[in-house]
């Protein structure tokens, strides 16, 4: 059996294949350290710099593996952009490197596919709409239903409309379940050699198999696996808290009974009413349609007094995290509810005793009595929640707050540690997982992505390394820390606010533009871009809009390679806009998370009582520093890029946040500026070109 050794080392099976190609000492040490990892049935923890080239460092000793018939292979990647470059260019350059054809399939969540019976629905309801005909050319083209096959932005509105979302999925009961999109895409990764998905799709995988209790060798969203290989790993504990929240909210109510109490497109009558010969009892049919009744009401009396408690409790925070102290002044409040949440979990079991189908019952009626259980399930899942907050009566591992969204307010249950459950659900088999990234380390350990991931807790051994960045960053990154600059504080904001507007602009005007600035909050950013405009009348500066996408945002930064852009979180990671185009990265104030985030406070003050680390170094730290080394990450993504950071927020010096400075690439590092010599400063660098 070939070893990757022999495609990566210098003048080996890769060079003599592939004209472009390089030898990296970085890319061949990885991929040596992940087959090592697959040949152990050991799980590896990889931080590589960029230009490693790590999707090719793993791909070849998985696809080596495929070829010798050792297992099925996934790899999951955060977004689909990524997962697209996988499908048409990685894969595709290392299948004709290797030799060899594999069965490749791609498995993207649900939403993102066509479901016809939905669109069945909504071509009965509004065929006359000229973008719903508009859409049906583009059904009538489509042959996988995705929504990435869409190029017209007009249309993605009519696509929300007909996706294909679990909650309304009626599986093998469906009249188009032969022609679906989805089911087809699950098919062709049950029998490939290598799965590309992202990790929406694992987080879903785990979190069925518990809820159904599937062993390890079932099919539930993915097929079993040798081995799988995560990258852009870092978003991975984040992905795992969002897909194990619960939520309630009275738009998931509205929502659960439109689905049985509202006329279907193209039908005469409701599910309920359609169903009415199969009542085991006439007098069910009142006590459901009084039931419905009821709950619209209370859902209409419940949106208007929730946002008065919880601003009352919350002091006007976005996020609202219901601490025992809430319980004992609110109670009274929200013991209002009972009888909501009693009403949600009556109406759930009725639904489900009421009914009765006859064998030889037509499939339209199978299909509407599995969307009628879908419903009650989901409604009695939604009492039980509501019943569950007001009691206070949830377990120790969830951590239950409110956030509002647009008009709708969410109560949620997070779960207090994700590591427990990824690894008990995902780690401790026989598969490897091997978790990639550019930022997976803080200073020079990987505990703390270690025990987000539960890799602390595994019975499967794990191995790690960091891998440096294959470019010169002593040559070509400068890093000019701030020493003088007023320092951040939430009780002088305004002033900070007004003093950063300067020295932004005077680090703009020295390197000619193609800077970005990195907020972490828009109220921030949308006082300080104004000043920095006025300053700066001569020069292209633009600022992160809500309500435009990153990827238009991004398109009109790299057309011009002199403007400067504001942004937000969103551009902390992920982008690329190599050149000169991105030459200067401002970070105004470090990112740490807000400490009175639930999430954030909640895992603070566990793991305080666990180490007896205080929740400042415990959480807000390691996340302020992986978020740190994303952002500074975006300025150097060719071999021949040369750019600066400044950063104007000299906490960053201060030993409680070692951690973070220590995170910072190894480059070239100039502490205690004084703001007035930055100019001068980064002027002389630029000029070296």
């Amino acid at each position: 059996m070939a070893r990757s050794s022999d495609y990566f080392r210098d003048g080996g099976i890769l060079s003599e294949r592939i004209p472009s190609f390089r030898y990296r000492p970085c890319q061949e040490g990885m991929a040596e350290l992940v087959e090592e990892a697959l040949d152990n049935s050991e799980h590896a923890v990889i931080e590589a710099g960029t230009g490693t080239g790590k999707s090719y460092a793993y791909i070849v000793p998985l696809l080596l593996r495929a070829k010798e018939r050792l297992g099925k292979e996934i790899i999951a990647t955060s977004t689909l952009p990524l997962m697209n470059q996988l499908l048409s260019a990685d894969i595709p350059a290392m299948q004709n490197a290797l030799g060899t054809a594999f069965n490749v399939a791609a498995l993207y969540g649900r939403s993102n596919y066509l479901c016809i019976l939905r669109w069945d629905y909504l071509w009965h309801e509004k065929k006359d709409d000229a973008s719903v005909r508009q859409f049906s050319e583009w059904v009538d083209d489509t042959e996988t239903g995705l929504k990435e096959e869409i190029r017209d932005p007009g249309l993605f509105q009519v696509f929300s409309e007909v996706s294909a979302e679990r909650e309304s999925c009626i599986g093998r009961f469906c009249p188009f379940i032969s022609q679906c999109f989805y089911y087809k895409a699950r098919k062709d990764a049950e029998n490939a050699d290598i799965i590309v998905t992202n990790h929406h799709v694992v987080l879903a995988d785990i979190m069925l198999r518990r809820e159904k209790g599937a062993k390890d060798d079932e099919t539930v969203l993915l097929p079993p696996f040798d081995a799988m290989a995560i990258d852009e790993a870092h978003n991975f504990p984040d992905g795992a808290t969002d897909t194990f929240t619960s939520l309630f909210s009275t738009k998931d109510v509205k929502r659960a009974l439109k689905m049985i109490a509202e006329r279907r497109a193209g039908k005469s009558q409701n599910i309920i009413d359609a169903l009415s010969p199969c009542l085991k009892d006439r007098s069910y049919y009142g006590e459901i349609n009084s039931a419905i009744a009821e709950i619209k009401e209370f859902s209409a009396q419940f949106d208007k007094a929730l946002p008065d408690i919880l601003r009352m409790a919350g002091k006007g925070n976005d996020k609202f995290y219901f601490s025992p102290s809430f319980y004992e002044e609110g109670r009274f409040r929200l013991r209002e509810f009972l009888a909501f949440s009693d009403r949600l979990t009556e109406l759930g079991s009725m639904l489900v005793n009421a009914y009765a189908a006859d064998e030889n019952a037509s499939e339209e009626t199978w299909g509407d009595m599995v969307t009628l259980s879908m419903a009650a399930e989901k409604l009695a899942e939604l009492g039980t929640l509501l019943g569950s907050w007001i009691e206070f009566e949830h377990p120790a591992d969830e951590i239950p707050y409110a956030y509002t969204e647009g008009s709708s307010t969410y109560i949620a249950f997070a779960p207090m540690d994700t590591g427990a459950i990824l690894a008990q659900s995902l780690l401790d088999n026989d598969s490897s997982i091997i978790f990639s990234s550019a930022t997976l380390s803080v200073g020079d350990s990987f505990s703390f992505f270690a025990s987000q991931v539960g890799l602390d807790r595994c019975e499967t051994g794990y191995v790690s390394q960091r891998f440096p960045t294959a470019f010169d960053l002593k040559s070509n990154l400068l890093c000019i820390i701030a020493g003088d600059g007023q320092r951040y504080s939430n009780e002088y904001k305004s002033e900070w606010e007004k003093s950063i507007a300067q020295p932004i602009a005077d680090a703009i005007r020295a390197s000619g533009g193609g800077a970005l600035v990195l907020f972490t909050a828009r109220s921030s950013m949308e006082k300080v871009y104004p000043e920095v405009r006025e300053l700066l009348p001569d020069m292209h500066i633009m600022m992160q809009e809500s309500g435009k996408s990153r990827n238009m945002i991004l398109e009109a930064f790299k057309e011009d390679e002199d403007s400067s852009l504001f942004a937000l979180s969103s551009f902390w990671e992920g982008i690329d806009a190599p050149g000169d185009t991105l030459r200067l990265l401002i970070i105004p104030k470090l990112p740490y998370p807000v400490p009175s985030d639930p999430i954030i406070a909640a895992r603070g003050i566990r793991q305080q009582e666990i180490s007896g680390k205080s929740p400042f170094i415990s959480q807000q730290v390691p996340l302020c520093a992986l978020k740190m080394k994303q952002g500074v990450g975006r300025v150097i993504r060719g071999e021949s890029d040369r750019g600066a950071a400044v950063i104007l927020d000299s906490r960053i010096l201060s030993p409680m946040s070692r951690n973070v400075l220590s995170s910072l690439p190894d480059c070239h590092m100039e502490k205690r500026v004084p703001l007035s010599a930055i100019p001068d400063m980064l002027s002389s660098f630029f000029s070296k070109k």
